[in-house]
């Protein structure tokens, strides 16, 4: 971390601080609705999960169970954790959402849990085509998910980036995903997010033809829509996030959120110029561990 980036994080968490002890930080928080987006909370965070099948803890993506429950504990003091329909539908100003990505089996061994304990929903994208697979939830887990209060959502079928496919390939995912999720819950299944956040007007128009009403993507604090079809953007959380960081960020103003974004935009400036197979070399390097 650099001298720069270490000063700027502690004079803002020294400034949320201070209005923490004053008990003022609720008169500062901003009216957008927040969406945080983690993918696995396991007690096995190390270089054991490189032996799991398909799961590389890459930029800390996982967080331990112990980790998770101090993250639930910190969010429920400044904001009100809903249900991703009812922070859709009310958009109240402090409204805060949980989705998980993926379907790793630690969704619900671990996560599912915590969330269970402490009362918080939560909503979990799942890949179909991984449903079963070892480390990944089965049909059963995901309808006692349902059943549990939390809801269940597309994640695509393969996880293949929609943006890099043709018309007809990006549909049959889209369409085959929300289908299968269907038929497993019983329900309807009207929101996805998409693998690696990854679009473009294409892609938004075939979920909107295939019955989507909202879809999730990666860019922090975003909301907007297409046509009759929300695009809400997400915050991911990794287990580097201290109470300071975490919190800071949450809280921040319009200027730092759109400081994020303007990180997410930079990267995807990389992969549009360079490509995903230099993009991703280049971002294994620096971030697996």
């Amino acid at each position: 971390m650099s001298l720069a980036h270490s000063l700027s994080r502690d004079l803002r968490s020294g400034v949320f601080a201070a209005l923490d002890a004053l008990q003022l930080p609720r008169l500062f928080l901003s009216s957008a609705p927040r969406v945080l987006l983690y993918h696995g909370v396991t007690s096995d965070t190390g270089e054991g999960l490189s032996a799991q099948a398909g799961i590389f803890n890459y930029r800390g993506k996982f967080i331990t169970p112990q980790a998770f429950r101090k993250h639930l504990e910190w969010l429920k003091r400044d904001f009100d954790i809903v249900p991703l329909t009812e922070m859709l539908e009310e958009r109240r100003p402090r409204s805060l959402a949980l989705t998980f990505d993926d379907g790793y089996a630690n969704n619900y061994t671990d996560a599912f849990q915590v969330l269970r304990e402490l009362g918080v929903p939560a909503t979990f994208f799942v890949t179909t085509d991984w449903i079963g697979r070892p480390e990944f939830m089965s049909p059963k887990e995901l309808r006692a998910l349902k059943e549990a209060g939390m809801s269940v959502h597309s994640h695509a079928r393969t996880h293949a980036f929609l943006d890099a496919m043709g018309q007809d390939a990006a549909a049959g995912e889209l369409e085959s995903s929300k289908k299968r999720l269907e038929d497993i819950l019983g329900a309807r299944v009207p929101y996805i997010s998409f693998p690696g956040g990854r679009y473009n007007a294409m892609v938004l128009e075939r979920a909107r033809q295939a019955g989507y009403s909202a879809v999730f993507t990666s860019v922090p604090f975003s909301l907007k829509r297409h046509k009759d079809m929300f695009m809400i953007g997400r915050y991911a959380v990794k287990n580097t996030a201290d109470e300071k960081d975490f919190l800071a960020v949450l809280k921040s103003n319009a200027l730092e959120r759109n400081s994020l974004k303007g990180a997410y935009y930079c990267k995807y400036f990389l992969r549009r110029s360079f490509g995903n197979g230099f993009y991703y070399s280049l971002w294994k390097k620096l971030n697996y561990k």
